[in-house]
């Protein structure tokens, strides 16, 4: 079966915001390296085999205190498995979006593998919807959701599934969070965002739960109504993540359009207030890569390609069916995995 791929050019989407940032660094060559640093680096094995999940370990998370930032949660139980990689030209990444509230534990909210295709000269962006099924290592047959594998064994155990799942050569990975999307809506001085009215008592819903975990005063950030109107990090994440008015495919079309909002408003900010910006990023951002290793990202990003390609996994209603029970995407693996290798290592503009 052939696939029609979403294709745009190199400015657009989660993308091009990271690599406007990194972008920014390889112009400031002088002080590149320290600025890169500024990422928190997280070190993890990666080693030949790995164990089996056990049980959720809820000692091993950090507390989160209200409003602060969660690390990379690493289990020692869980390093990355070492595996070959599937093609020299091709390099692929996990960007991991977390959901972090209160001391609740954090699982996955979003899961994007980010592939550099050299041979194409393109990057490819593959979405991963967390619902869909998986087996953990000793909890086969449990109908796991992709996003709880972070949960239950750390980055290590999440890139593992997926590389098992997907038969793909993931080793390295970039972190955020829920809160360091709020303080980089603020350091850019909001978004415009318009609000439908039926949309407003759901972001308000949210933005009350966001403030008790933040400690901030009940009645602050609230909306007065709907329209087109500047959002400050609160309120845009706050409606990034309504779920009650409408289907969770409504929901990722939200983040879609706070993504583009983000953008739109990093384009038109002054050289000074970019940087400002790319820092808070780098401030917040967890991975295991080295500034050396994301400068080589950078450059092949930005000077090597010269266009952006989209997939979604599961990429259309063939190639899945839902468990009625419990939401699970259930997969047709021996469609959707060749479909995907397609794309990453084939597919080209």
């Amino acid at each position: 079966m052939k696939h029609r791929y979403e294709q745009r050019s190199k400015g657009s989407g989660l993308l091009k915001f990271f690599l406007a940032i990194l972008g920014l660094a390889v112009g400031l060559y002088g002080s590149l390296y320290a600025w890169l640093a500024k990422t928190h680096y997280t070190p993890i094995a990666v080693v030949s085999d790995v164990g089996d999940v056990v049980a959720e370990d809820m000692s091993l998370y950090t507390e989160i205190q209200s409003g602060s930032h969660v690390p990379v949660y690493v289990d020692p139980d869980f390093p990355i498995q070492k595996v070959p990689k599937k093609d020299l030209r091709v390099d692929n990444y996990l960007i991991v979006g977390t959901d972090s509230r209160g001391e609740e534990v954090a699982r996955t909210d979003s899961m994007i593998i980010l592939s550099v295709d050299r041979r194409h000269r393109v990057i490819k962006l593959s979405s991963l919807m967390r619902d869909i099924e998986v087996d953990l290592p000793g909890r086969e047959g449990m109908g796991d959701k992709l996003n709880a594998a972070y949960a239950f064994g750390g980055i290590g155990l999440l890139i593992n599934t997926v590389n098992e799942s997907f038969d793909l050569d993931i080793q390295q990975f970039m972190l955020l969070d829920f809160w360091s999307a709020v303080d980089v809506v603020d350091t850019m001085g909001g978004v415009n965002i318009d609000i439908r009215d039926d949309e407003v008592w759901a972001v308000n819903d949210v933005v009350y739960e966001m403030n008790s975990l933040m400690g901030n005063p009940a009645e602050a950030n609230l909306l007065s109504g709907g329209g087109n109107q500047t959002l400050n990090g609160t309120q845009a994440i706050a409606w990034a993540r309504v779920r009650a008015v409408d289907s969770d495919h409504e929901r990722t079309g939200r983040q879609r359009v706070l993504i583009g909002a983000i953008l739109q408003k990093f384009s038109s900010l002054n050289p000074l207030d970019q940087m400002e910006t790319a820092t808070a990023v780098l401030e917040q951002m967890g991975t295991n890569m080295r500034p050396n290793n994301l400068l080589s990202l950078g450059f092949s990003s930005i000077l090597g390609t010269k266009e952006l390609m989209d997939y979604k996994v599961p990429a259309d209603e063939s190639m899945y069916t839902t468990d009625g029970s419990n939401w699970n995407i259930l997969l047709d693996w021996d469609a959707q995995v060749p479909a995907l290798h397609d794309f990453i290592y084939q597919a080209a503009p």
